[in-house]
């Protein structure tokens, strides 16, 4: 499904792919995991994504974050669960400090990034303790 413990960079400009520039809806290349980016709470300074789709929901589309470390969030509808939060665009190019959700696994991780790698060309990175991961997705077009 979606093994979040990634890296989203977006290298598009020295001085980083502004909202309108990543904003849409990606393919995580990962079990046909989708998700739309926006901002958060349409505060255009920080950045999010939910997953809209992915192989379980499509066999199962009331599927639910049964992996969740949290018992209390378990029961809710794993389409619509945020996987990218809170990110703000760092002078570097980058959206940083944010944090990202595997709901395969139940992680939360707490120290990622995103950055635009070209105009539909995403990368997401994602780092525990020293380990770190790394996924390009691509941009879909809508209605695809």
């Amino acid at each position: 499904m979606l093994d979040l413990v990634l890296s989203l960079s977006l290298a598009a400009s020295q001085a980083g792919a502004p909202m309108d520039q990543v904003a849409g809806l990606w393919a995580t290349g990962d079990n046909g995991g989708r998700v739309q980016v926006e901002p958060c709470d349409r505060n255009e300074a920080l950045l999010c994504g939910a997953l809209v789709d992915a192989q379980l929901l499509q066999s199962e589309p009331e599927a639910r974050d049964a992996n969740n470390p949290d018992p209390a969030l378990r029961g809710r509808p794993l389409r619509g669960v945020r996987v990218i939060d809170g990110f703000e665009r760092g002078e570097d190019g980058e959206w940083t400090p944010g944090r990202l959700y595997d709901p395969e696994e139940g992680r939360e991780i707490s120290r990622g990034h995103v950055k635009m790698l070209e105009e539909d060309r995403l990368e997401v990175r994602g780092c525990v303790a020293f380990i770190c991961r790394t996924q390009v997705w691509e941009r879909v077009e809508d209605g695809a």
